[in-house]
């Protein structure tokens, strides 16, 4: 039971899994784009599991043909996050031509994977048959999807085709990691969470809160515990009594100017990071990121604040007659 109406309003990202078969690396060679003809690769990790993993690169090669510039989209993972900040999304080559005009599914005998192959480039077409031939002959035995099911489960992607222009995201495990997107193209991975929010004073308010260490240290007892802490976040967060943003709550709107703060100083501070660490040659990456944001808002005056006010957020809404804090 959730005791916090973004319970109802948070939902998972479209499930763009096996990685391999779907994100991609798009050529930077100045020739790479051809009348809208992009080179590209399959995004190789080194956290790929079998089978996947033992694909041999001969049964790849289809999947490194070209593909029309317009069935490629910029994604954002688990990966590719920060505390309020955004690193560069991932590209996903995807059966649809124009995300606005919908999905063109098909139940007649010619269709590819139950999308109808009429309205895919002609490019795309050959390796779409090849993405579903490859997860035909390798998913489990007991996976009755198809790809475009598996991608779309629980209409994880369809929920992404409303334009939604200021999003709040934040991560499906580990430490709460939170950040605000703003370009209604870029579509969202399973590994986050996204909330539509009705004004950017709202993603700058959930964004304080979910950064906060108050949050962490109160979710971290409802979470799964791995090898390396608590792991599964979800939205046990939203077990918190948590209230929808009010623009004339004071308390409210106060995290939302420290929030918007916040977000500022820390693409000042990552960039001034990146700067540095470029010069020395030193290793850029999420981890990295994370890292170092979350010991330079340890020591920021604006960061300690939010700390003050979510307690008492938290504290005061606990408190309201309709509360159920407590309750599972």
């Amino acid at each position: 039971m959730f005791e916090s109406p973004y319970g109802e309003r948070a939902f998972q990202g479209a499930n763009f899994v096996p990685r391999l078969l779907l994100l991609v690396e798009v050529s930077k060679a100045p020739a790479a784009l051809v009348g809208g003809i992009c080179n590209i690769q399959p995004w190789r990790s080194s956290q790929e599991k079998p089978p996947w993993k033992n694909l041999s690169s001969s049964s790849l090669y289809s999947l490194s043909n070209p593909i029309e510039e317009d069935h490629i989209y910029s994604v954002h993972t688990g990966q590719t996050i920060a505390p309020f900040l955004l690193l560069p999304p991932r590209q996903v080559a995807l059966p649809m031509r124009n995300r606005w005009q919908g999905i063109n599914f098909s139940d007649k005998t010619d269709n590819i994977g139950g999308i109808n192959p009429r309205n895919l480039g002609i490019r795309m077409r050959t390796r779409w048959e090849a993405m579903c031939s490859l997860w035909e002959n390798n998913k489990g035995d007991n996976n009755k999807l198809s790809l475009f099911d598996q991608i779309n489960y629980m209409n994880k992607l369809g929920n992404q085709m409303d334009k939604a222009h200021t999003r709040l995201v934040y991560t499906t495990s580990g430490i709460p990691t939170a950040t605000i997107i703003r370009d209604p193209d870029i579509l969202i991975d399973t590994k986050l969470y996204w909330i539509k929010c009705q004004t950017l004073n709202e993603a700058y308010y959930l964004a304080a809160i979910i950064n906060s260490q108050h949050l962490k240290q109160s979710v971290e007892s409802l979470m799964v515990k791995g090898a390396y802490g608590a792991r599964d976040l979800h939205k046990h967060l939203w077990r918190f009594p948590i209230p929808e943003y009010d623009n004339d709550d004071s308390l409210h709107t106060e995290l939302a100017r420290l929030g918007k703060g916040i977000h500022s100083q820390v693409q000042n501070r990552w960039a001034e990071e990146k700067e540095e660490r470029t010069t020395s040659d030193k290793t850029i990456s999420v981890t990295v990121a994370r890292r170092v944001l979350r010991d330079w808002l340890t020591t920021n005056p604006e960061a300690q604040k939010v700390e003050f006010l979510v307690e008492q957020l938290m504290k005061v809404a606990s408190e309201q007659p309709d509360s159920i804090a407590g309750t599972d």
